[in-house]
């Protein structure tokens, strides 16, 4: 946390070196313990498959500017949000939490330091439009839902369908008791194994959709964006300490 200070503070026009520095490792721990547990398939999730766009953003086309303003679109809209929406929290101690909200914090700090202090090369407008935002958005994010369908329902389908061990997104959501537990939902339409996912892509898109409206505002108004993250990251902050007070105390 004190490297990606010093980096935001002193180095801005550099920090996409640092955010691949740390996010490799932490993908690539992830995907070990992940494995290990049968949990991998959750790395086909919409938040890591963005944090895979954002790579190739610093590593391939740093000056494509579709790129940057759909990698924007994510990282400050569904990603950054996701950090509200699913509690993540600054828990220290606890590297999977960290990973968790250091894949949905980074690339919104990513594109902050790209918008408002772009490499050498890289023209950027000063405004986009609310349409350019969700066609750009919309599009990336159904290019990654089909990604998802074809590796779920065609590719994998056999594994999945034969081992219940193996854990994917919609499979923990529609758990009861699961933190943002979708099975009451399912419930209420009487959803059998395609009604369920159907739902879920709906849910998602809707989310997403939702998520996107802020981002032109924030892509041209400097302290509204800066407002705007550390308002998510207090959020963050104040899991985390929560956390420590009412479960790590109690357990120990």
């Amino acid at each position: 946390v004190a490297a990606i200070e010093f980096a935001i503070l002193v180095r801005p026009r550099s920090f996409a070196w640092w955010y691949v520095g740390f996010i490799l490792p932490l993908l690539g721990l992830r995907l070990w313990i992940y494995s290990r547990l049968r949990w991998h398939y959750f790395l086909i999730d919409f938040c890591y498959m963005a944090n895979v766009s954002c790579l190739v953003q610093v590593l391939a086309y740093p000056q494509l500017q579709p790129l940057v303003v759909a990698n924007f679109a994510h990282a400050s809209g569904p990603l950054a949000l996701a950090i509200i929406t699913w509690r993540n929290s600054l828990v220290f101690h606890s590297l999977d939490k960290i990973t968790s909200v250091f894949i949905h914090a980074l690339p919104a700090l990513l594109l902050f330091c790209t918008r408002w202090y772009p490499p050498a090369g890289l023209e950027l407008p000063d405004s986009i439009s609310a349409w350019t935002t969700m066609r750009l958005g919309v599009l990336s994010y159904g290019a990654w839902q089909l990604f998802y369908v074809l590796v779920t329902e065609a590719l994998f389908a056999r594994a999945l369908h034969d081992d219940p061990a193996l854990m994917t997104s919609i499979r923990w959501l529609t758990s009861p008791g699961s933190n943002g537990d979708y099975s009451g939902l399912t419930r209420m339409f009487d959803a059998d194994r395609w009604k369920t996912k159907l739902i879920f892509i709906a849910v998602q898109l809707l989310y997403t959709c939702v998520a996107l409206l802020p981002v032109p505002l924030l892509w041209s108004h400097y302290w509204l964006h800066l407002a705007y993250l550390l308002g998510i990251y207090l959020a963050c902050v104040w899991n985390g300490s929560s956390y420590y007070i009412e479960v790590f105390s109690k357990a120990y």
